[in-house]
């Protein structure tokens, strides 16, 4: 269950609702987590787009699955050319494949790349 942008968490409830304020002040919460967990979890230096592909991937996945993730072991071992192959993975809900979510994952990969 989610409200606003996305937002995910225990404060989220059935039939809950937020102006459009309080969903913008959850999104730059939820995306400085995601900020914070891609620089505490990457050793490499990475470009702008480096970080800002991991940073949508972990807002929208999570930060258990980054650090669980190929994409951040390829990242920090310096293997960039096969990590940005390493977000195609998650295009699945469940067992199924998701169009959207292979059209979000694929967008990472190439901002990923620039």
């Amino acid at each position: 269950m989610s409200t606003g942008y996305g937002h995910t968490g225990k404060d989220v409830h059935p039939g809950m609702t937020i102006t459009k304020a309080e969903a913008e002040q959850l999104l730059w919460q939820d995306l400085r987590a995601a900020e914070n967990a891609v620089s505490r979890l990457v050793t490499r230096q990475l470009t702008q787009a480096q970080f800002d592909a991991p940073v949508d991937f972990t807002f929208n996945l999570g930060q258990g699955n980054l650090e669980s993730s190929a994409l951040l072991r390829d990242i920090n071992a310096g293997q960039i050319a096969d990590a940005d192959e390493q977000f195609l993975h998650w295009d699945h809900a469940g067992s199924k494949e998701v169009e959207g979510l292979l059209e979000r994952r694929t967008a990472e990969a190439r901002l990923f790349k620039m």
